[in-house]
């Protein structure tokens, strides 16, 4: 059930997140556009931020009233369908409710408080039918799983199991939970002890609901002692745990070689105290006078409390270990039950760990609130990012570079010679002169000489090296009519 909880909590924020973007992104931008704010991005990040959380809030309770009012009209229509006997018309109505609890409308919160009902309620319906199907298994399975405390289901389901042959290795750790649960319970104590009697469990919770069993006024214990008697002979116990069950069989069945033996091995190794006094009386009177080497024939094949092996002297096939004889059968199976033993051990304490962790409210929470906040880190980072690219990025300054030295320049050959191509007393003619010249891409100058108490305005063109160079230049440009004449000056003349 966790995956379908954290599923649906995801698709529930998801929604609001949803709902809360597409109505506060538009209601945020009628907003600025009223206040016409120019004063930076604080103002829309603030209006966007309250908006985004009211709706995100009224969001997700306007979903949960939608659901609450849309369910019980459903739970109405199954009890409906219940009473008047159509199971599987029942069974869709309540499918109709789970599917609203499952749905983005209802908050995890919301969900806790209504769910239980509504699965206690058709897990019921599950458990009256005669014939259940495999999804009435897994879902009364699931449902134990969260409330192993509820022992009506918890009889019904470890009876279907009976009934369906024994417990799978799926169902091992279910079924402990719910005998640790219900120790007082002998029904559920008796019929758990005839699961595990099938599976021919020895572990230490098997052991405890044997003996809670067979204290049950409600179990048939002879009948159970004897069969719990073979697998202990088979194992070759010989403790506390083995020598009632011993001497319950041994009421029924006093010839039992094996069985007597087995009672023989343990008045030889269990230590007496006043706890089991009775007994080991009990065992004496069963078994009578023996002696030491008697007793010590019979015992041969069982494992003392100690765990040590003693020497076989009824199997023919030995082996030689550690200088004692053991019989190889006997090492084999001595070996395969501590394989086993161990093995159920390790399950044992991983269910135990596990179980710890499912019902831990503390351990809930705090992965509850893990999830929320990690997304809200990620909807942080998506704010921050967005943000960044709103905000302009500061132009960072060059890094300073060296100076290089100035590079050596290599100055021009003198141009010592110029063209002359008019010259005015008015200085706008000359500049309407030289603007045309300049028209026709032509280096066109104006300087200001004095002569004559007058101030002339020369219009000049270009640099020449030499006066050929200007002659012919001058030339090409009276030829082609751009000029009316000239004459070649020198650059230096004022």
């Amino acid at each position: 059930m966790r995956p379908i909880v954290a599923i649906q909590s995801l698709k529930h924020i998801a929604f609001r997140i949803w709902a809360a973007a597409a109505l506060s992104v538009p209601l945020s931008l009628w907003l600025l556009s009223l206040l016409d704010n120019a004063s930076g991005l604080t103002t829309p990040l603030l209006v966007l931020a309250v908006s985004f959380v009211l709706f995100f809030m009224a969001s997700g309770w306007l979903a949960v009233q939608l659901a609450l009012q849309l369910i019980p009209p459903v739970l109405h229509e199954a009890g409906v369908w219940e009473r008047n006997g159509d199971p599987d018309r029942a069974e869709k109505a309540y499918r109709k409710a789970l599917a609203l609890y499952d749905s983005f409308l209802m908050s995890p919160g919301a969900r806790r408080q209504g769910l239980q009902s509504l699965v206690s309620r058709m897990v019921r319906l599950y458990a009256a039918q005669t014939d259940k199907d495999a999804v009435a298994d897994q879902f009364m399975e699931h449902y134990l799983t969260r409330y192993p405390t509820d022992q009506e289901i918890a009889e019904s389901w470890l009876q279907t199991r009976e009934y369906q042959g024994g417990l799978t290795p799926q169902h091992q750790d279910l079924a402990a939970r719910i005998g640790e649960t219900h120790a007082a319970n002998m029904t559920i104590q008796t019929t758990l002890a005839r699961l595990y009697l099938l599976a021919k469990r020895t572990d230490f919770p098997a052991l405890q609901t044997y003996r809670r069993a067979m204290t049950s006024p409600l179990s048939p214990s002879s009948a159970m002692a004897v069969d719990l008697s073979g697998v202990f002979i088979r194992e070759g116990r010989s403790d506390e745990w083995a020598l009632p069950v011993y001497l319950q069989a041994a009421a029924q069945q006093p010839s039992w070689e094996e069985l007597r033996c087995g009672i023989a091995a343990c008045l030889r190794w269990i230590l007496p105290s006043e706890r089991n006094a009775d007994l080991l009386a009990r065992a004496r009177k069963i078994l009578g006078p023996l002696d030491e080497e008697t007793l010590e024939r019979m015992s041969s094949g069982f494992v003392p409390p100690t765990g040590s092996y003693p020497v076989s002297d009824r199997i023919a096939k030995t082996i030689v270990h550690d200088g004692e004889d053991i019989g190889r059968e006997a090492l084999i199976d001595r070996l395969g039950n501590a394989a086993r033993r161990v093995n159920q051990d390790r399950k044992q304490l991983q269910a135990a760990v596990l179980d710890r962790l499912r019902r831990s409210p503390g351990l809930r929470r705090a992965m509850t609130w893990s999830l929320i906040a990690g997304l809200g880190v990620l909807a942080t980072a998506f704010l921050i990012n967005t943000v960044g690219y709103l905000t302009p990025s500061p132009v960072p300054e060059p890094a300073p570079q060296a100076i290089a030295p100035p590079p050596v320049v290599t100055p021009p050959p003198p141009m010592p010679y110029t063209l002359q191509v008019a010259a005015y007393l008015k200085p706008e003619h000359a500049e309407r002169y030289l603007a045309s010249l300049k028209k026709q891409a032509i280096d066109a100058y104006v300087i200001k000489a004095h002569g004559d108490d007058k101030i002339w305005y020369q219009v000049r063109i270009d640099h020449f090296p030499d006066k050929d160079t200007a002659r012919a230049y001058g030339s090409s440009l009276k030829e082609k009519g751009i000029i009316d004449d000239f004459y070649v000056a020198s650059t230096q003349e004022p």
